[in-house]
């Protein structure tokens, strides 16, 4: 059985003099580190060599996490061997379950940068090991199905925790939201990687996926990154169905959002095309629970064809 080190606090298991010393000493420079960062100046050398003390004094999991916050926050280029650290002590003991757990709550209580974080780790550590990169990977738990929930529940996971950053303050967040979405990116390629899942299943969950991290973009008002994305996922849908794309309504769906990426930028004429497309692909969707469904989702985007009509008359 493993043995649990809760996040929540600050000792390492153990007593003593010298581990009650080493625990001050940290808890001594690591908020010496969290005042230096919120100074207007910006002494990188000092705070580099501050996050490379502090790393070698070897911190328990709550510790390690906080400092692979602020290395995240500052992007000081050392923020990959803080979280390396973190995820050492937390393979040490916890479980990808246990380890996303502490993530949650984390993220419950405002600490959004440390639950990317977990995010992440307890999807590497799901994956047995092998690298996120890995272009061949076995099912995790036996069943491709429960394989590909659990990757995409954690993207999920780094999204909510990214977009409540965003919502905080985009600008002073920017580094630890830029490496969530790098996360998201990570992750994704899991999925992709995954073998076993029926095709068709694969390809609408990949770009459902990739929906999802467009919509972070149109969060963070980058409305180009969003509508390559949504090129890009319309694309797997395409290579996988071809001219069957239109019996799902999903297809419908990504049309649509990808309309409102083209009009948030500008681009009125592509996004009245996609609306237009889109508004077509309902009609034909045979996955519709109701007609009043179709019907509901139909109007919506006809409603988003006006305005974009409207926009193209205004500039034109």
């Amino acid at each position: 059985m493993k043995k649990t080190i809760s996040p929540a606090s600050n000792k390492n298991p153990g007593v003593g003099k010298s581990t009650s010393s080493k625990n001050e000493k940290l808890e001594k420079r690591i908020k010496a580190l969290e005042e230096e960062v919120t100074k207007p100046h910006d002494d990188s050398e000092k705070m580099s060599e501050l996050l490379r003390e502090l790393q070698d004094l070897r911190p328990n999991l709550s510790q390690a996490l906080r400092i692979a916050e602020l290395e995240s926050n500052l992007n000081r280029g050392l923020t990959d061997r803080a979280v390396d650290e973190v995820r050492r002590i937390a393979a040490e003991s916890h479980t990808a379950r246990e380890v996303r757990k502490i993530g949650y709550r984390l993220k419950q209580d405002g600490g959004y940068v440390r639950a990317i974080i977990l995010y992440k780790i307890a999807n590497d550590l799901y994956q047995t090991g092998v690298s996120v990169n890995n272009s061949k990977k076995t099912a995790m738990s036996g069943s491709p199905d429960e394989d590909a929930k659990w990757i995409i529940n954690r993207l999920r996971d780094v999204k909510f925790a990214v977009k409540a950053l965003v919502n905080e303050n985009p600008d002073t967040n920017i580094n630890s939201i830029e490496r969530g979405i790098a996360y998201m990116g990570d992750i994704l390629n899991c999925l992709r990687a995954l073998e076993g899942l029926d095709p068709e299943d694969k390809a609408l969950k990949v770009s459902a996926c990739i929906l999802d991290i467009a919509s972070v973009y149109d969060d963070l008002k980058q409305y180009n990154q969003s509508v390559e994305l949504g090129e890009k996922g319309l694309t797997v849908l395409r290579e996988e169905f071809g001219e069957l794309c239109s019996n799902y309504k999903f297809y419908g769906m990504m049309l649509n959002n990808l309309g409102i990426a083209y009009r948030n930028s500008g681009d009125y004429a592509r996004a009245a095309h996609c609306y237009v497309t889109a508004i077509e692909a309902d009609e034909k969707a045979t996955d519709y629970a109701t007609e009043e469904e179709r019907e509901e989702n139909m109007q919506m985007k006809k409603g988003n064809l006006e305005i974009a009509a409207r926009m193209m008359a205004k500039h034109s």
